[in-house]
């Protein structure tokens, strides 16, 4: 296997949630039997006879210790700040209560998607500042072997609670090249690969590569530009609006993308819930008003800022297109090229040597995104709002419509709230989205059973036939 998000990807294997999305967006249990959702607290029954992979069965007082241990954490619980975890409560062995800080419409929803897993007490004990390397929960799979940087071998756990998988192992694989993972599958070293451009999405559709074929995985990625809202050229949001007007999203899709995807008008891609249509064609390409928005804001000579990346392909050839756009404008872009975790580093500096950068970002759950994106969780802590945007702007309304969406039991309001974030993103522009384009994996053509749901997968069900 071949994956970007290869840390992510692998605990779906090996830990499991109180309840998940499965592939049609539906939320179905997972450890828990049971549950109800009453005013400000969420009623658990777990399922009784789950075995950890140490043989320790579960109990309830495990999620209580593994939760609280994950608050050290804060890109696991930004999306779930709703919860009360300081009065978490294990009622007996198998019911827990889940007390609320607030009344949440979507409690239930958030929990599904979030990165809560449950993990065991007594291995986290032990495991110490090793807790990462030695991995004990109650999925598929246990780890078995971990070469840094190179693969990581997980097997069966045959004392799983659920169906057992009908493989016996797993072997995850760092190919850091697309050009060699589609090597590796036509020559049989691979049977499944987790990124596929342009070209080999093009190369497998038209039979060019024999014996495989194309999984398209929802949601849709949408690549951004995040300006760090701290900095002295990006503070000032006609800075900001200016570098929008003088980026041409369609000349990207083309020259990047090979066509495959859209523009991107909003951080949330076309094919998600809340998307809000009416902001398309804001941002269309307007060097004149690019220049007088520079000259508004004492930039008329333009200025140079740094911008930071990894060494995925399409943010590559997108960074070197917007650094070729901006110098019409009399703006100089430096590109800085990292390994992602280094790149990841540079974000969450207290120091920041950024003042912009280059991800992407999916979400079939606009709460998710839209929460990681709160000023409330803004600075070198934040997850997805390590950029800054705090204190700015409309920076103070667009958290209050945030607190909003999360307040009402109102489904059609829900929507409604989305749409205005999405109309304050738009005119303040804290990040730009550039373009989204679909997730798509490439596999053997007798894989059956690989289950994609919104960016988790789950490899357990994979036959051979």
């Amino acid at each position: 296997f071949i994956g970007i998000k290869f840390k992510i990807r692998i605990k779906a294997q090996i830990f499991e949630k109180l309840w998940r999305v499965n592939s049609q967006g539906e939320i179905i249990p997972q450890l828990a039997e049971s549950w109800e959702l009453e005013d400000d607290v969420i009623h658990v029954k777990l399922r009784q006879g789950v075995k950890f992979h140490n043989g320790e069965e579960l109990k309830a007082s495990d999620v209580v210790y593994g939760w609280q241990y994950a608050t050290d954490y804060s890109q696991s619980v930004s999306s779930v700040d709703f919860i009360d975890f300081d009065n978490l409560k294990a009622l007996s062995d198998y019911e827990l209560e889940i007390p609320l800080t607030y009344p949440c419409g979507i409690a239930v929803q958030a929990l599904a998607y979030s990165n809560l897993y449950v993990t065991n007490e007594k291995a986290l004990k032990e495991a110490g500042d090793k807790v990462v390397t030695q991995p004990v929960g109650t999925g598929p799979f246990e780890l078995e072997n971990w070469t840094m940087g190179d693969s990581i071998v997980l097997k069966r756990f045959d004392n799983y609670w659920g169906t057992p998988s009908q493989m016996e192992h797993i072997t995850f694989r760092v190919i850091s090249e697309s050009t060699q993972a589609m090597i590796e599958l036509e020559t049989g070293g691979i049977d499944l690969a987790l990124s596929v451009g342009g070209m080999d999405v093009e190369r497998i559709s038209s039979g060019v590569v024999e014996g495989a074929k194309l999984i398209e995985m929802a949601p849709s990625t949408s690549d951004c530009i995040w300006f760090n809202c701290g900095s002295e050229f990006f503070d000032d949001v006609r800075v900001r609006q200016a570098v929008c007007y003088a980026i041409d999203n369609h000349a990207i899709l083309n020259g990047v993308y090979d066509g495959i995807g859209g523009v991107a008008y909003s951080v949330l891609a076309k094919d998600t819930i809340g998307y809000n249509s009416d902001l398309e064609g804001t941002y269309e390409r307007d060097l004149e008003k690019a220049k007088a928005l520079l000259a508004e804001a004492g930039y008329a000579d333009g200025f140079t800022f740094e911008l930071y990346t990894d060494s995925n392909s399409y943010r590559q050839g997108t960074a070197e297109m917007i650094k070729n756009m901006l110098a019409e404008v009399g703006i100089t872009m430096n590109i800085n090229t990292l390994e992602f975790s280094a790149y990841m580093d540079v974000i969450h500096e207290e120091e920041r040597l950024d003042d912009a950068y280059l991800l992407g970002c999916s979400a079939q759950n606009p709460d998710g995104l839209f929460q990681g994106t709160s000023p409330k969780f803004a600075g070198p802590n934040g997850t997805q709002n390590a950029n800054y945007y705090q204190g700015i702007d409309q920076s103070d309304l667009y958290e209050e419509v945030l607190d909003q969406t999360r307040l009402t039991v109102d489904d059609a309001e829900r929507l409604e709230l989305y749409g205005k974030a999405q109309e304050i993103i738009n005119t303040d522009v804290p990040w730009f989205p550039i373009c989204y384009r679909p997730l798509i994996a490439a596999s053997v053509d007798n894989l059956e059973g690989f289950e994609n749901c919104c960016g988790d997968i789950y490899l357990s069900g994979i036959t051979f036939r």
